[in-house]
Formats: structure tokens, sequence, C-alpha cells
């Protein structure tokens, strides 16, 4: 599956915001719930703060790629339907 964060939509880059909300649902569970499973493991106690702090970070994960692919240069870039048809 490839998702498509950024791309060029009439010679200027568009941010598809449906993609970032479908990464951001699969990368933030992950890290709520990865980050104190990691702790439990290490610590052998439970700590529900951690948590917030996973979840956190897959925020701030999601965050950093989508910048990541608004830096790509232009010509890179998917080219994306128009969102409306031209008018007459």
């Amino acid at each position: 599956m490839r998702l498509t964060l950024v791309g060029a939509r009439r010679g200027r880059r568009a941010i598809v915001w449906s993609s970032v909300f479908k990464l951001g649902l699969i990368i933030v569970p992950i890290q709520a719930l990865l980050l104190p499973l990691v702790f439990l493991a290490v610590r052998r106690r439970w700590d529900s703060i951690l948590l917030l702090y996973g979840a956190a970070a897959g925020v701030v994960t999601v965050l950093l790629v989508v910048i990541a692919a608004a830096c790509t240069e232009l010509r890179r870039l998917p080219i994306l339907p128009d969102d409306k048809p031209p008018g007459p």
C-alpha cells in the first residue's frame, strides 16, 4: 500500500489530508501501545501515562513524515487530479 502525502497540483505542492489522517490512524496507536509495552518489558511494571507519551510521539512522527514529504522536489512529486473540474 502506498500513501501519497504530498503531490503536485497545478504546479504547486498540495498536502493530501485524507492520506495524512490514514497514516495517523496507523502510526499513533502503534506507538501509543509500543512505548508502554517496552517499558513493561524493561521495568516489569505498567505505567498508563506512557500511553499518552507514545501517542504524542506518534503525532510527532506523522508531522515529521509530512514535513519531509513537503520538502521533496516538485518534479519528483506525483501529479494529483484537480479538485474541481474547470469551469466554462
